[in-house]
């Protein structure tokens, strides 16, 4: 899912500004996904990725397509080793 500027979003970019519900503490949404604080608080800050049992939590708790997010992780993935090759010539 390309952003205005024609790049992919991170997936926790994504759940951060569209899909989390208001006031909901992350350790309890964490601990409904079946993940640590921690982790959540890595995706959600675009320091890891989403794995396919995080994705079918998600899925479950907040209805988000799992297949979807999975597509926007290796989206955003791909373009970054792609950017980081370029950089390395």
């Amino acid at each position: 899912m390309p952003s205005v500027t024609g790049e992919y979003a991170h997936p926790g970019q994504f759940l951060r500004h569209w899909v989390l519900p208001e006031g909901e503490p992350l350790g309890s949404l964490a601990r409904r996904i079946g993940i640590s604080r921690q982790s959540l608080s890595y995706i959600l800050n675009e320091r890891s990725g989403i794995t396919s049992k995080v994705a079918e939590g998600i899925e479950r708790e907040l209805g988000v397509n799992k297949e979807t997010l999975l597509a926007m992780d290796l989206a955003y993935r791909a373009q970054n080793k792609k950017k980081r090759a370029m950089r390395q010539k």
